[in-house]
């Protein structure tokens, strides 16, 4: 058995059998990911402060603007990863062919990027709710 508390506090995590996910979170599964509309509004202004950085030759400037750029398109990325999600289990693809969808995909981090920034103006799933007009 281990020795450090930190062990124990994870061991007693691991093999817990209260270990249920809560309620707010049980219908969460990766083919249903999206982010709120105003996210894009802070890639586009990263990606501006690094556009910035390069045209008027700051390195700093330039150097932060890229590693919040990569932060922020992460997002997009699992947002992406969800399209790729939502059509292979609306295609009935097999694992192995999931596999390997996945793993290309993976290997092509900018265009899933893409797919999940252009998300926001075409739903390609169709899973957006327009807010009805009250008069």
């Amino acid at each position: 058995p281990p020795k450090d508390p930190i062990s124990y506090t994870l061991l007693f995590f691991l093999y817990s059998e209260k270990r249920k996910p809560h309620k707010q979170f049980k219908d969460i599964t990766l083919s249903n990911v999206i982010f709120p509309d105003e996210l894009i509004w802070l890639v586009l202004a990263v990606l501006g402060v690094n556009a910035a950085g390069l045209f008027f030759s700051i390195e700093p400037v330039s150097r932060v603007g890229l590693n919040a750029l990569i932060m922020a398109s992460t997002a997009y990325f699992f947002q992406g990863l969800s399209i790729a999600s939502h059509f292979l289990a609306r295609w009935k693809i097999g694992s192995i062919f999931r596999f390997l969808i996945y793993f290309l995909l993976f290997l092509h981090y900018i265009f899933v990027v893409l797919i999940g920034v252009f998300d926001h103006w075409f739903d390609f799933r169709k899973i957006r709710t327009i807010p009805s007009e009250k008069s």
